[in-house]
Order: structure tokens, then sequence, then C-alpha cells
């Protein structure tokens, strides 16, 4: 996992300037499958460096491709945000003073 992220990181990266071959590198559900690796990632399959790199691919691709940003909006960002800020608690459990996840540093 961690190579094949570090791959896509570095491939990113170097296509930030074009957002038309971004586009097309993620038109086959690479958003989908990241946002999907942050939400079942745990801390045994899924170290805090490919976490971090996994951020960092998200963030590269939406700041050079808005459009590609609002399809992770349209795909319940707010709920993958929430997901890793507090886990997944329940609306009551919400109304209680939260305490965020801890993520190890392997």
């Amino acid at each position: 996992l961690e190579s094949c992220c570090l791959t896509f990181s570095r491939l990113v990266e170097q296509l930030k300037g074009s957002p038309g071959i971004l586009m097309e590198l993620c038109k086959d559900g690479l958003i989908t499958n990241l946002q999907q690796l942050l939400l079942v990632g745990s801390p045994t399959v899924m170290t805090s460096n490919v976490f971090v790199m996994i951020l960092r691919i998200l963030s590269t691709v939406f700041k050079h491709c808005t459009s590609l940003a609002t399809q992770f909006i349209k795909q319940d960002a707010s709920g993958t945000i929430r997901s890793l800020l507090v886990g997944n608690k329940s609306p009551v459990e919400l109304r209680m003073p939260l305490s965020l996840l801890h993520r190890s540093s392997n």
C-alpha cells in the first residue's frame, strides 16, 4: 500500500501543472478509492506516513483541479472528515464533549 501511495503521490506532484491529465488520472475512481482508504484504513494496515501521503495527494489534486474537488464534496467529504476526526459516533454522542482519534506514528 505504501509503495502504491508513494507512486501516486509522485505522479500527482509531477502532473499538478496539467489539470487535464490529472482529470484523466482520476477518472477511474482514484478519488473514491483514496476516500475509502481514509475511512477504512486501520492503523495496522495504514501507517501514518501513508495516511499523510493520501491527504497530500488529495490536496494537490484538488488545488490544481477544482472540478475534482467538487466531485469529492459531492461524495460526502464532510462525512469523511467528521469520521476521521471523531470516528463513527451517533448524533447524540456528538453533543457530548469530543476527543479526537489517535493515530499511531508507525
